[in-house]
């Protein structure tokens, strides 16, 4: 029902129809405005759902900020299907971040015991009741395991590409060459109706990797619309595989790495755990030699992002030395040495927060005694940054004394920070974790 003097009610379908499209939309709801309204002051607000869940996750996994789930409720009371949604994103969220709320455990354990019949678990709340005891098609789809997953955020710098069919020698195109410290790939492609299938009736893409012997190589392939699924097969048709198998087909996230045990050319498939599933992913190739190797001192600023990159997938291990303190100050946090200095005599080291077992690398590329000197520094970074990570979600964060800028992936978020540190003293810091 439309209330009076508004053009549309709030189901979601009402907006779908074309003559809105390119429109600018202003909604109001009875408890989600007043729920936004009241979290004004938080650093960041993000807006979740049954539908944008597993990229909401991902999102906040790379967070560094402590997460505080508020339920719009009903009328300034509480109800049962947004305590489930926070249930099931604390849920996924436990081995990240520390429990400190019987409320949240309360809702983990509500979403549990409810997750395997969302819709028959909602059929007799409050909601439904003033729905006249009829499950509305709005909350069919909200519920429906088989929707497309999207962050609450900006369109930029999603999984989904609209590539056209990639060549099988796309992962292929730059080798590793004699005292190269990496080489990268990346390739956006499709699963599509006209692909071949296999005997569970998944489409699948193949692609050829010529590897050599001791080379590691790092796959990580991502999609917004089903379960990946990766297999690696050797020249003497050995497998590698790596499934999605969450209870949540939507945005997935799968890795491989594997250490090649002879030269030869080798068969990658991309694939979906999902029978019939078809739809863009993407997917990037880093191949390391067998014994570490670091950028040169002439590397550009790009070459050295992805090589942390590369190096970011195993938590840094290969380039991570002793450790040199123990900081108690804010949670727990290990200081360690470091084989790479993203600039050559610039402080860098890896910090393992113990807690929440994040790793993290980071350097101070530079200090001033006033805050536009780094401001400018800054800048400049910033766009190099957008330039080596075209497509990654930009955030902006600022305080009374840091200004951040970052870009995320599905498992990476890279920060350029202006901090203030001390009187009349200013740094510019590239963290990656």
């Amino acid at each position: 029902m439309t209330p009076e003097g508004f053009d549309l009610d709030n189901s979601p379908f009402s907006y779908m129809n074309e003559k809105f499209a390119g429109s600018t939309i202003a909604v109001t709801t009875t408890n989600g405005t007043l729920a936004i309204t009241k979290s004004r002051a938080a650093v960041k607000v993000m807006i979740g759902s049954f539908l944008n869940l597993e990229a909401l996750t991902q999102y906040l996994r790379n967070q560094q900020y402590d997460i505080l789930v508020l339920c719009a409720g009903w009328k300034g009371k509480p109800n049962l299907e947004d305590t489930l949604f926070a249930g099931a994103l604390v849920n996924r969220l436990q081995n990240e971040f520390m429990i400190s709320e019987d409320a949240a455990m309360m809702a983990q354990r509500l979403y549990l015991g409810a997750k395997d019949d969302l819709l028959g678990f909602v059929a007799n709340s409050s909601h439904v009741r003033r729905l006249h005891r009829k499950i509305s098609s709005d909350a069919g789809k909200v519920y429906d395991r088989t929707c497309k997953t999207k962050k609450p955020v900006k369109k930029k710098g999603k999984v989904t590409v609209k590539a056209p069919a990639a060549s099988q020698t796309a992962l292929d195109a730059h080798l590793l060459q004699p005292g190269q410290a990496f080489a990268y790939d990346l390739v956006k492609g499709s699963l599509s109706k006209t692909d071949p299938q296999d005997a569970d009736k998944s489409y699948y893409d193949t692609y050829t990797l010529s590897l050599k012997e001791g080379e590691e190589l790092r796959l990580e392939a991502a999609t917004d619309w089903y379960r990946i699924a990766l297999s690696l097969e050797s020249p003497d048709k050995q497998v590698q595989t790596r499934k999605d198998t969450d209870e949540f087909p939507g945005f997935s996230i799968q890795k491989l790495s594997y250490k090649v045990p002879a030269t030869g050319t080798y068969q990658l498939r991309v694939s979906s755990t999902d029978p019939n599933s078809a739809g863009d992913y993407i997917i990037r190739k880093f191949l390391l030699p067998a014994t570490l190797v670091l950028p040169t001192e002439q590397a550009d600023f790009c070459e050295r992002v992805n090589f942390l990159l590369a190096q970011h997938q195993d938590h840094f291990e290969g380039i991570k030395g002793k450790k040199t303190k123990t900081d108690k100050k804010a949670g727990i946090t290990d200081h360690y040495q470091t084989a790479f200095a993203f600039l050559p005599g610039k402080p860098s080291e890896i910090l393992f927060e113990t807690e929440q077992e994040k790793t993290k690398y980071q350097v101070i590329l530079g200090e001033f005694t006033t805050k536009e000197q780094a401001r400018q520094l800054h800048q400049q970074y910033v766009s190099q940054l957008k330039s080596c990570l075209p497509g990654w979600e930009p955030d902006e964060l600022s305080g009374e004394k840091f200004e951040q800028f970052g870009v995320s992936s599905y498992t990476d978020f890279m920060s350029l920070t202006l901090k203030e540190v001390g009187k009349k003293k200013f740094q510019v810091i590239l963290g990656l974790d």
